[in-house]
Parts: structure tokens; sequence; C-alpha cells
């Protein structure tokens, strides 16, 4: 049993860990995504026919751009050609490490088609790195995953081996000692076994009991009680008579530690028979010996 235990804890503990390392790579990816999904790629909108006017704004409805020629590019391409932001629109500033690279005299259209060109690759470029990313940290959890099983498979091969040879262990110890049991005991009375006075027998309820008297144990094994005391009584003693005390057993009266009345003094009878009898009983039931 104690294998048992020891073995669902380090599995509970193997588990623990497995689910916490999947949620480390998880998280992991989700802040390197956020980490290539940063604002480079947001469109931003630049008046192409003005040399002198280097901003970006966030709409192409802009007041400031209300008389040029607007044009699409990204914020990483109007960052890195010195770009600022306008101060009507208020777009928002670059979160990302700017390499300053020289002002274009004007944005023709072939610098806007070299503008598309580059933020199209930029973009594609973010998304490829974060789908790598993404089927790394799969691609390891499932490994992580495929040994986390194989482990589990052997280490519960290994305890079922282990449990199989304890039982096994077990068993022939059941079978050595019933044998031992069954030559001193099978086919001899208990009552005989235990030493037990002539006149005493167990009764149906697997108390000790006497054939004297016409109480329910007998005359030895009958005492009295009352409901508030702590002291055994005779059924002719008169604290037991006036208190109206109920008949218990001897044995029972013993083991919940009612002491001897002081009046009457009544004595118990010696009950060392009984503990072996029950003693001889358990072995019977545990080895199945019959009498």
């Amino acid at each position: 049993m104690g294998k048992a235990k020891q073995f669902s804890k380090r599995n509970h503990a193997s588990r623990n860990l497995f689910c916490f390392f999947c949620a480390f790579l998880i998280a992991f990816g989700v802040l390197t995504d956020n980490t290539y999904a940063d604002n480079r790629e947001l469109i931003v909108f630049i008046a192409s026919d003005s040399e002198s006017a280097y901003r970006y704004h966030l709409t192409e409805d802009c007041p400031s751009l209300s008389r040029s020629i607007v044009s699409e590019v990204t914020l990483e391409y109007a960052a890195r050609c010195g770009f600022t932001a306008c101060d009507r629109c208020h777009p928002p500033a670059p979160d990302f490490e700017v390499v300053a690279t020289p002002r274009p005299v004007s944005l023709s259209t072939n610098t806007n088609g070299e503008k598309s060109r580059f933020a199209t690759k930029s973009i594609e470029n973010n998304q490829s790195n974060s789908w790598k990313i993404w089927l790394c940290i799969i691609a390891t959890i499932m490994t992580i995953a495929l040994v986390y099983i194989v482990i589990g498979r052997i280490r519960s091969n290994k305890y079922n081996r282990e449990r199989d040879m304890i039982e096994r262990q077990e068993r022939e110890k059941w079978a050595q000692e019933r044998q031992k049991y069954k030559v001193l005991y099978e086919g001899k009375p208990t009552l005989e076994l235990c030493g037990a006075p002539s006149n005493c027998y167990v009764g149906e309820d697997g108390l000790p009991a006497c054939k004297s008297g016409d109480e329910t144990w007998g005359t030895d094994y009958t005492v009295y009680v009352t409901i508030t005391g702590k002291a055994y009584h005779n059924k002719n003693c008169p604290i037991a008579i006036n208190k109206y005390a109920y008949p218990i057993n001897a044995y029972k009266a013993k083991m919940k530690g009612f002491c001897m009345c002081s009046y009457c003094r009544t004595e118990l009878p010696d009950m060392t028979w009984y503990q072996d009898y029950l003693t001889i009983a358990k072995i019977r039931q545990k080895y199945m010996i019959e009498e």
C-alpha cells in the first residue's frame, strides 16, 4: 500500500511538472509572438507631394493632408525615413528600434512601390517568424508528451511487477501461516483451545456467558449499571434497585471502564479465556480454519 501511494505521488508530481512546462512554453510563445507583432506594420499616411512636411498621420482624413496627395506606408518605413508623428491626429510612436535611413527626396510612384514591397516583406518575415516559433513550441510539447507517456508506461510496468511480487510474497506467507494454524486449531473446539470453564460459553451476541442463574448472561457475567453511575452492581444491590439499573455483560462493563461498587463489592469473573477465544476466532476467520 505504501508503494502504491509513493507511485501515485510521483505520477502526480510528474504530471504537474509537465503541465507547468507546457504552460511556460505557451507563455513564451505568446510573449515572443507579441514581440514580433509590434506596430511596425501599422499603416500610416504621409503627404507624397511635399518635400518639407515630413510627418506621418493616423488617418488620411487628417486636416494636415487636406491639400496633399496621400500615400499609405508602414510605420516602420516612415520611422526609418525620419518622419515624425503629426501633432494634430496624434498617431502612435514606434515601439521598436528605429534604424535611420536617408530621407527620400520625393515619394514618387516608384518609391511608393518600393515602400509597398518593403512593408509586405516586413510583414511576411514577422509572420514567418511567428509561425516558426509556434511550430517549434508545438513540436516541443508533443515531444515532451511522448517522452512523458513512454516514461509513465515504463514506471507503470515496473510498479506492476513490484506489486505482483509483493502480492505473491504475501500469498506465500499467508499459506505458510495458515498451514501452521491449521495444525493447531483445525477440528478442535475454540472453547476447549482457550481453556474456558466447563459452565461457560459464548452466546449468539458473541459475549461470554455462564449456565448458572436466570440472568441474560448468567449470574457470573451479568452486572447492573445506572445511567449516570460509574460502578457496576449485582441485581440485589440497593443502589442498583433505587436508581433503576439495567443489565450489562461483565466484559462490556470492564471495557467501558466501570469500577466495582463500594457497597455490594461485586467482583468480575476471570475473562482471560474470553480474550484467548477472541484471538483464536480471529485467526480462524482470517485463515479460514473450521472447528
